[in-house]
Order: C-alpha cells, then structure tokens, then sequence
C-alpha cells in the first residue's frame, strides 16, 4: 500500500471551486454539508484550512468560527463554564472519502484546535449524532461529550432539523 502525503494550508479564495466540488461529493455519501451557497464563506469564520494531496487537489477543509448555532454554543458554554465570546466552534470540516482514515481529518482538526487556542479560546464543535467516525475521532482527540442537541438549518429552500452531538475540546493553557 502506498504512503499519502497531504499538506495543510490555510485557505485561499482560489480554494472555493475545488472546495464546492468537495463539498458536492462528501453530500452524496454523508448529507453534509448542508446545501448553503456561503457554506465556506461565512462572516463567523476567524481562520479555515484546507488539506492537500501530493498534486495539490483539495481532500479535505476545516474552519474555526467566532460562534455556531446558539443551542449549541449555549450548552458548550455552560459545559465549559466559560462565557460564549471565549469558546470558538470548529465547523465546516471534511474529507474526501478516499482520504478518510489517513489522518487528514486528525491534522485539520489539530490545526483548528491549535488556532483556537493560540487566540485564547476553548474549541467547540456539534457533529450529526449519525457520523460514528467523526464522533470517533473527536473523542480520542480528547473532545468530551457534553450532549445532544436539536437545531434548525436550511437545506437549500427547506428548514430541517438535525439531531447533533455537542463537544468541548482540551481547554486552553491559563
């Protein structure tokens, strides 16, 4: 079996085309991301990144927001015991499907938790109760559970509601 190498980067907005095509194809597989033309674009967005494979083909993204749906960032505030504005939610993350279970993820995920820190806050994130390996890695990551929550978001002209999984990551250094 042959060794892949990605790189992570932060993202460019030369990224955006590969990133929709990352975004059209993880959909077809996963029902996420949701179908939202500023899915990447967000004003929440304080840092994002993107993984690499060795010709420079977008397998993966990752974002560090200012906030994430209020139901969550509530519950992941009075989990930490720390005010909403000191919490930052890892969002928008995925992978290819043929780079899964190479570490891409671990390393987006590593990269965001690392920035939230550096900025003083303590990473949050909500994941659909549905993605097994998801909630995996985020538990040997060191995310702790915090609980279940249920919130609106649009797909497309429709408003679902998505049953979800509330983390707090490792605290930042006092």
């Amino acid at each position: 079996m042959s060794e892949h190498r990605y790189d992570i980067r932060p993202r460019r907005e030369s990224d955006l085309p590969q990133l929709e095509a990352l975004a059209d194809a993880v959909r077809l597989t996963d029902v996420y991301p949701a179908d939202d033309p500023d899915f990447f674009l967000s004003p929440l967005v304080l840092s994002a990144w993107v993984a690499l494979d060795s010709g420079g083909d977008v397998v993966g993204h990752a974002a560090l927001h200012s906030a994430s749906a209020a139901e969550m960032m509530a519950m992941a505030a009075q989990a930490a015991g720390r005010p909403v504005h000191e919490l930052a939610a890892v969002s928008r993350m995925l992978v290819r499907k043929d780079a899964r279970r190479q570490g891409v993820g671990r390393r987006l995920l590593a990269t965001a938790v690392d920035d939230a820190h550096a900025r003083g806050l303590w990473p949050v994130l909500d994941t659909g109760a549905m993605f097994d390996a998801a909630i995996a890695m985020y538990e040997s990551f060191g995310f702790t559970r915090v609980g279940p929550v249920s919130f609106p978001y649009r797909h497309g002209d429709e408003i679902l509601m998505t049953d979800s999984v509330v983390y707090i990551g490792p605290p930042p250094a006092l």
